[in-house]
């Protein structure tokens, strides 16, 4: 490998100096360096605009992405809050419902309970009518074997207090 240059000590710090063939070497290949640094930059600026391009065409399709999306996402919103709403208002039905149902078994309830007593109450008065019955015939019973024995008896007075009646002849 050949140095391009030897170093030269004085001036201003060390510089490189270039002596003789290797001076022109260098500058054909600086020229060569900079011919293909020259030929290459318009390539890469036309590369580099086709990539600002694309990457403005990729922050459009991003922005509209984020605008479709955001708009999606008002209408998510706008759903959710109906039907959270609709919950609401369902679950308040649900529990006016419930408060309605409980009130009706609660007089159900009394009613049951109500009808129980007048059962107990008809069984009992039931119960009294057949005892009175009973004592009914019973006294009644009494009352006809009395009126028997006092028929009889006053039968036997009568017969014991009038003379016999003659007959009476005309």
């Amino acid at each position: 490998m050949k140095p391009f240059g030897v170093l030269v000590p004085g001036g201003r710090g060390d510089r490189r100096r270039l002596a003789g063939a290797d001076y022109a070497e260098c500058v054909s290949y600086a020229e060569c360096v900079s011919s293909g640094l020259h030929s290459r930059l318009p390539m890469e600026k036309t590369q580099l605009k086709k990539k600002v391009v694309i990457l403005k065409q990729e922050k459009k399709k991003s922005l509209d992405d984020w605008a479709l999306l955001k708009h999606h996402l008002e209408d998510m919103n706008v759903i959710c809050n109906d039907q959270e709403e609709k919950i609401s208002d369902l679950k308040t039905q649900q529990q006016e419902e419930f408060k309605r149902l409980e009130e009706s078994l609660q007089f159900l309830q009394k009613q049951k309970e109500m009808v129980s007593q007048e059962k107990d109450l008809a069984e009992k008065l039931q119960h009294d009518f057949e005892v009175s019955q009973m004592r009914f015939k019973n006294l009644q019973a009494e009352l006809e074997q009395a009126t028997a024995q006092n028929e009889s008896h006053l039968q036997k007075e009568l017969l014991q207090q009038e003379p016999p009646v003659a007959p009476h002849s005309q």
